[in-house]
């Protein structure tokens, strides 16, 4: 759904979701069955977020450093280039 532009209405994300072959009644009721698991699993992640000062996606961790925001495949490069010189000099 990433690709798509136009407003993501509920009608409109069933139907990209049938369309992209997924059984959309099932995945409905799996998520009213597996609402409490779900929203731990978020609430966890959203806490490791914050507790990490994540403000946003992407945001990554590269050994020790934390990381917010697209980077290209230089800058990531020289992300890891940097942990791995900092994790040496333990």
């Amino acid at each position: 759904m990433i690709g798509v532009n136009s407003k993501l209405t509920e009608p409109r994300i069933r139907e990209l979701l049938a369309g992209a072959g997924i059984d959309v009644d099932r995945a409905t009721a799996d998520l009213a069955t597996n609402a409490k698991a779900i929203d731990a699993i978020l609430a966890r992640n959203n806490d490791q977020a914050t507790a990490f000062g994540f403000n946003g996606t992407p945001s990554f961790i590269v050994g020790k450093f934390r990381v917010p925001g697209v980077l290209t495949l230089a800058q990531f490069q020289l992300a890891v280039a940097d942990a791995r010189k900092a994790a040496k000099k333990k």
